[in-house]
């Protein structure tokens, strides 16, 4: 989610990307299919918000580190949104699946950060995955 438009990621454009896919088994949407032949982002409209089918949506909301003047007015846009109904029309919004992560640390290229982006996943994915042993 950028100031003015939605950028969906082709699924294999970066390591963080195949590592979500590859090894933790997931599926990526059909548009993300589209695109990845594209190796690159694609703004899409919010009307096209209702072909996005995905299970699962990480979101980041704003840009890199080096743009932080920027993320201010993305976040705004990005709550926004969050009250349009073609949102909530989303499986993965009605569903509860939406990991919002912070942009810096998930499109910076170092290893801390990919490190951060591993963690952020495996505490989002781990209560699903989690066993009560105490039924």
């Amino acid at each position: 989610m950028l100031q003015k438009e939605i950028r969906l990621y082709p699924y294999s454009a970066n390591a963080t990307n195949r590592f979500m896919y590859e090894l933790l088994n997931l599926r990526p949407d059909p548009m993300a299919v589209q695109l990845d032949k594209a190796k690159n982002n694609l703004a899409i409209s919010l009307e096209s918000l209702p072909d996005l089918r995905a299970d699962y949506l990480i979101l980041s909301s704003g840009y890199g580190a080096s743009s932080s003047g920027n993320s201010g007015a993305a976040r705004r846009r990005y709550e926004a949104l969050r009250e349009d109904p073609l949102w909530k029309t989303l499986p993965a919004v009605r569903e509860g699946h939406l990991l919002e992560v912070d942009g810096v640390v998930w499109n910076a290229h170092g290893l801390i950060a990919k490190e951060r982006a591993i963690e952020d996943l495996a505490d989002w994915l781990a209560p699903a995955n989690e066993i009560d042993y105490n039924q």
